[in-house]
């Protein structure tokens, strides 16, 4: 059996690669001159001219956004802290209304039992 070398199929690749890489970055280098050129002549702003100032604009823009969000989510944490003390008092207010409201029926009910003269044991009273 035999077995089969890969060291010189893998320096082939390496190469082969590299020169593409080398290629790909000259290529973009003479785009870049001839759109500089090509502005510089016609005076109009190249495509990559173009495109440049739109990203500025961009992240411009999502500065700004981002600078307002920030605010906002500042505004919505103060409000539910605000919403959260409120339901804390909220429910401290129903349960003394609770209390106060079972004091009240408890005195209603207090105030209901028939009483004689001279209260509920007296001459009149119909308790034994």
């Amino acid at each position: 059996m035999r077995r089969f070398r890969t060291g010189p199929l893998l320096l082939c690749a390496m190469a082969a690669s590299l020169a593409v890489n080398v290629v790909l970055l000259q290529g973009g280098r003479t785009f870049e001159a001839a759109a500089a050129a090509h502005e510089r002549l016609t005076g109009q702003p190249s495509i990559v001219t173009r495109h440049a100032e739109e990203i500025a604009r961009m992240s411009d823009a999502l500065a700004t956004e981002d600078a307002a969000r920030q605010v906002l989510y500042g505004k919505i944490a103060e409000l539910s802290n605000t919403l959260r003390l409120e339901r804390e008092i909220n429910r401290s207010i129903r349960a003394r209304y609770t209390i106060l409201s079972d004091e009240l029926n408890a005195l209603r009910a207090e105030a209901a039992v028939p009483r004689g003269p001279r209260g509920p044991r007296g001459p009149l009273s119909t308790q034994p």
